[in-house]
């Protein structure tokens, strides 16, 4: 009963790791978790096993989310015949960045990313910016505008 509810635990983060971004994993992580414990509360499980079922329950979801995210990028990543042809050799920080690069590409629909700064961001990269252009040293914070 336990592996087969972990292989659908996988199974189900699989799903959701394709179709949904990770705010929906969390919710619904947070969502599942009470459902177990309340459950598991009014069947007079311990505490203890409890716990127990929701770590490995969630880290099975997680996985599985995981190993849907690495699907979806390795399946949405261009193929051979699309790609210019490259060199046989490559060196490993080229092979690296450029896996980095395909995955960045890749979630790159699950993770927003603010365009804009803050305004408290903006002013301390002024401030930064004009202190390294007199010829400021980096160790003295104490001319930066608190706002």
């Amino acid at each position: 009963m336990m592996l087969s509810s972990i292989g659908i635990s996988i199974l189900a983060g699989a799903i959701v790791g394709v179709r949904f971004n990770v705010v929906f994993l969390i919710w619904l992580i947070v969502v599942v978790s009470t459902c177990v414990v309340v459950i598991g509360t009014l069947a007079g499980v311990s505490i203890y096993p409890l716990l127990g079922a929701v770590i490995v329950f969630n880290v099975a979801f997680q996985a599985g989310y995981l190993s849907g995210v690495l699907l979806f990028v390795v399946a949405a990543s261009p193929n051979k015949a699309t790609v210019k042809s490259q060199p046989e050799r490559h060196d490993a920080r080229e092979c690296r960045r450029a896996i980095q690069t395909a995955i960045a590409q890749g979630l790159q629909w699950q993770i927003a990313v603010p365009r804009d700064l803050p305004h408290r961001m903006i002013v301390l990269l002024l401030q930064l910016d004009q202190h390294r252009d007199t010829g400021f040293a980096g160790h003295e914070f104490g001319g930066l505008v608190e706002l």
